[in-house]
């Protein structure tokens, strides 16, 4: 998610827009601010061609490969 490269965690699915600039739209939860993730649904997944799977419930990362952000989901490597 872009939002980590700025020191912020990434958005949940769903949550509102509160402000946009030029890094991209952030929500506002728990008074905390998040980088919302525009998606989509094409399919794919980048970490699919590297035979994991996307996220579909964490949306902090835990690790970082070149431009891809890593987390963990049941117990598996997955892709945000």
């Amino acid at each position: 998610c872009w939002s980590i490269k700025e020191g912020y965690k990434c958005c949940n699915p769903g949550t509102p827009v509160s402000l946009v600039d030029s890094k991209g739209k952030w929500g506002f939860v728990n008074n905390e601010w998040c980088g919302i993730v525009e998606t989509v649904d094409n399919g794919s997944c980048w970490a699919e061609a590297q035979g994991f799977k996307c996220c579909e419930n964490t949306c902090d990362s835990i690790y970082q490969d070149g431009n891809n952000n890593w987390a963990v989901e049941n117990g598996e490597w997955c892709g945000i």
